[in-house]
């Protein structure tokens, strides 16, 4: 299911928030969700492509993601990516962190937000539980490509967010890589 949220206009054009609904079909709607958005800048489209590949999998095997259903935003700055460097930063711009505040907040499970760094890194923070520490802690799987953690243990109950930050330009196979990662940490929430 994909609708669009928070439309806005920017130079006479109007964008909004492409949002992606992924469910099993036995999960209720009203279900508590995990929100995962490809926060996009001017220079980069490499959040966005992971997240287009989580869909990619998804299609073809829809238990990948586990039972939460997923709120997938693969472009957080539309107008970034219609209009490339000529676009205002998200920092720049107040629309569009209300714009991820909002999808944020209807996360109520857990959010994962993936961006550039700047470095070629990839770099795991934010809050967690103790559960999900140790496994990455213990690099199993998918989760050895994390070359450096910044977590905080949550409180019993509360809702986790965290943030992978990814090279900047990635090949194919980093993309790939990538998208594994963010499966593999749904399974550990």
């Amino acid at each position: 299911m994909a609708h669009i949220e928070a439309p806005f206009y920017y130079h006479g054009f109007k964008f909004g928030a492409p949002v992606f609904t992924h469910r099993q079909p036995w999960v209720a709607p009203e279900r508590p969700s995990v929100g995962i958005a490809g926060l996009n800048r001017p220079a980069t489209t490499a959040p966005s492509e992971i997240i287009l590949q989580i869909m990619e999998i998804l299609s073809q095997q829809p238990d990948a993601a586990g039972p939460a259903p997923l709120r997938l935003l693969p472009v957080a700055n539309p107008v970034a990516l219609e209009f490339g460097d000529d676009a205002p930063s998200d920092g720049e711009w107040p629309v569009l962190a209300h714009l991820l505040e909002e999808f944020q907040a209807t996360s109520t499970i857990g959010f994962l937000g993936i961006g550039p760094s700047g470095s070629d890194a990839f770099q795991l923070s934010g809050t967690a539980t103790i559960d999900v520490i140790r496994k990455l802690v213990a690099g199993e799987g998918n989760l050895r490509i994390l070359q450096r953690l910044d977590l905080t243990p949550l409180p019993a109950g509360g809702t986790w967010s965290l943030r992978l930050e990814i090279p900047q330009h990635l090949s194919v196979a980093g993309i790939l890589k990538a998208a594994d990662l963010v499966l593999s940490l749904l399974h550990y929430k």
